[in-house]
């Protein structure tokens, strides 16, 4: 008898742009399973993610001090100045030389401005 897990795993080894689009697509659907499994995965895995978090911040020494400073300056949202909009916004840097030129957009525009 086939083990069906091992089937699965194969499959996405085999076939691994396709199941990423996947993955992307399913969190964009479902974005509160998402939010949900991440805090699963967070509560078990909490060195691993400081050890990714470290090697990212190393690796991107500009944005992580931009992010710092920006966070230090204005630690609570504002709202998103795409006209409209009344979404608490996020913190968004069009230059990492300069962390204390911000713009606040909501979630929802400021996936969008990166994806551009």
């Amino acid at each position: 008898m086939v083990s069906y897990s091992y089937m699965a795993n194969n499959w996405v080894e085999t076939h691994r742009e396709q199941w990423n689009v996947y993955q992307k697509n399913r969190a964009r659907e479902y974005p509160e399973d998402n939010k949900t499994n991440f805090e699963r995965w967070y509560k078990q895995n909490k060195d691993v993610h400081y050890q990714k978090r470290l090697v990212y911040n190393r690796a991107n020494p500009e944005r992580h001090r931009a992010q710092v400073y920006a966070w230090l300056m204005f630690p609570k949202a504002q709202t998103c100045v795409v006209n409209g909009c009344l979404e608490l916004g996020e913190r968004h840097h069009e230059d990492y030389s300069k962390p204390y030129e911000i713009r606040w957009l909501c979630h929802k525009h400021h996936k969008e401005l990166s994806r551009k």
